[in-house]
C-alpha cells in the first residue's frame, strides 16, 4: 500500500468525492425504481413464493438502502471536511 503525499491526497479527494456522490445518487434512483416496481407487482403477485422472494430481496437491498440513505452522506461529509482541511494546508 503506497502512502499518499498531500498533493496526491488532494487530487484523489477531488476525484473520489464527486464519484461517491454520483454513485450514491444512482443507488438512490435504483432503490426508488425497485420500490416502485415492487409496488406495481404487489397487487398482481401475492402468494407464498412472492413473500419468500420479497424477504430474500429485502435481505440484499436493505444494506444498499441503508448505505445510500445513512452511511454515504456521513462519508461524504467526513471526506469533504478532509478536503477542506487539505485545501487550507495548501492555501493557508
Amino acid at each position: 500500500r503506497k502512502e499518499l503525499n498531500m498533493d496526491e491526497l488532494r487530487e484523489q479527494l477531488r476525484i473520489f468525492l464527486p464519484e461517491l456522490e454520483a454513485f450514491t445518487q444512482h443507488l438512490r434512483q435504483v432503490n426508488i425504481a425497485l420500490r416502485d416496481a415492487e409496488s406495481e407487482l404487489r397487487g398482481l403477485w401475492e402468494d407464498s413464493f412472492q413473500r419468500r422472494f420479497q424477504a430474500q430481496v429485502a435481505a440484499l437491498t436493505g444494506p444498499l438502502v441503508d448505505f445510500a440513505e445513512n452511511d454515504a452522506p456521513r462519508f461524504v461529509d467526513f471526506l469533504d471536511g478532509k478536503r477542506i482541511q487539505v485545501e487550507r494546508y495548501f492555501n493557508g
